[in-house]
């Protein structure tokens, strides 16, 4: 397993294959884990210390897992850490850092097919396929809701054997989401398809964020079609909090998060 892991991260050290790629494409360590962690465009800073989660979003990850008592190297040692590289559609021109890609239906794409491979190589990488769960944050909350609210909406033909797995997860967490509230009169987005096969949901928001109007829609979607859902509105905490320390939603909703998976068995 591990020199198959070897081999995987030095075919990706190599990849060419997206013009605008700028390398290098910064890997993990070889683990054979039973869990991975996946995520994080990373900026200039990553490349220039060579791991991924390695500067502002990895510090603060690192800093709540030595809350939970987690060691930062311990956890790099033990957990395979998914590659990552900065191919993006250039800088902002007005200065703000780089610009945000405008590609909703890639993005749906790749989660579909990240899911599946996962289902698909469950029993090889030591995994319950039965418990793949996917959190999505502000607009990752949305790309979540659509992934988990569209039961036949294969978006690429079929390329191997993974893809006769299902793409929905088997539960969702929903952190300060957006962009769900795109009906009528702000309800409930009309590509969101609610009904008995949608997975059980955590939704947490608060009050003040401008976005907080699409959990709400979606936990009275999730109410009427009896799906099991759990909702938190905080008062205060605006958006993008994330795990910032001092922040009380940023200390709430993982704790919170942690009793709704251990009491729903995830």
């Amino acid at each position: 397993m591990l020199e198959k892991i070897i081999s995987h991260q030095s075919n990706l050290q190599a990849c060419t294959r997206c013009p605008n790629m700028i390398q290098p494409v910064i890997t993990g360590l070889p683990v054979a884990s039973q869990i991975m962690l996946i995520g994080q465009a990373p900026g200039i800073r990553e490349g220039n210390i060579g791991r991924p989660f390695g500067w502002t979003a990895g510090k603060t990850l690192f800093k709540w897992f030595s809350s939970i008592g987690v060691d930062e190297e311990k956890f790099r040692e033990q957990v395979y850490i998914a590659a990552v590289c900065r191919c993006f559609p250039g800088k902002n021109p007005k200065g703000s850092g780089d610009r945000v890609p405008d590609k909703q239906a890639g993005a749906l794409l790749d989660v579909q097919r990240a899911i599946r491979i996962v289902r698909y190589r469950a029993r090889e990488w030591h995994l319950n396929p039965g418990k793949v769960g996917v959190i999505g944050f502000s607009a990752g909350g949305s790309l979540a809701a659509r992934l988990s609210t569209n039961d036949h909406l294969n978006t690429y033909k079929n390329i191997d054997k993974a893809d006769e797995e299902s793409y929905k997860p088997d539960f969702v967490l929903l952190i300060y989401s957006a962009y769900l509230d795109n009906g009528p009169g702000r309800s409930l987005s009309p590509e969101l398809i609610v009904n008995e096969n949608t997975p059980p949901m955590f939704l947490f928001g608060t009050a003040d964020d401008p976005y907080s109007n699409s959990l709400i829609v979606m936990a009275d979607a999730l109410h009427d079609i009896k799906v099991p859902f759990e909702l938190h509105i905080l008062s205060e905490g605006g958006h993008g909090y994330g795990l910032r320390p001092g922040i009380k939603a940023a200390e709430a909703w993982p704790k919170l998060a942690k009793g709704w998976l251990e009491l729903d068995g995830n």
